[in-house]
């Protein structure tokens, strides 16, 4: 009978083997998955803390890239707006500077002249000599002078000639 019972055992043994056998594999696949997952959640804890919530480094680096090209497309576009609001600011502060250059004062051995113009008609043998020659002393300098302003004023070139019928814008001073 003992031998019997001893039989049992080996059987029982050699079944609870078998079982252990099984049972240590689905424990270890078991272990295996439980550890994978813990070592998932580890790595989304870590990319929380880091602000990254599941962003590759990849795309990490392209949505920073993404930034600062932005951040320089506005600095850009803020310099390049501040250089056109300077440069308009100086051209209308020269503007405003001219204009009062063509209402300037002259002045002459303590007197003062105010610098008009007038509308001339051009008559049938009139020459820009004999019309600026009206308008100044005299003195070849003046009339020189004063030619040279009339070409510039009425856009004449040097060599071109005044028509009859046409009208000239010619300046003068009135003493103040």
């Amino acid at each position: 009978m003992r031998e019997h019972t001893q039989e049992k055992q080996i059987q029982v043994i050699s079944i609870s083997g078998a079982s252990d056998s099984r049972s240590r594999y689905h424990q270890n696949e078991n272990h295996s998955r439980v550890l994978r997952r813990a070592n998932h959640d580890r790595a989304s804890q870590r990319e929380n803390r880091n602000g990254r919530s599941g962003i590759s480094q990849r795309e990490e680096h392209s949505r920073a890239c993404q930034i600062k090209n932005c951040r320089r497309k506005t600095v850009n576009r803020q310099k390049k707006t501040f250089v056109l609001a300077a440069a308009t600011s100086l051209l209308i502060i020269l503007f405003v500077l001219s204009m009062n250059g063509m209402d300037a004062q002259a002045t002459d051995a303590g007197y003062s002249y105010k610098k008009c113009y007038a509308s001339v008609r051009i008559e049938t043998g009139d020459s820009l000599w004999s019309i600026a020659s009206d308008y100044t002393d005299g003195s070849a300098e003046e009339i020189m002078a004063c030619m040279d302003e009339i070409r510039t004023i009425n856009h004449i070139g040097k060599f071109e000639t005044i028509k009859a019928g046409d009208y000239l814008a010619v300046p003068y001073y009135v003493l103040q």
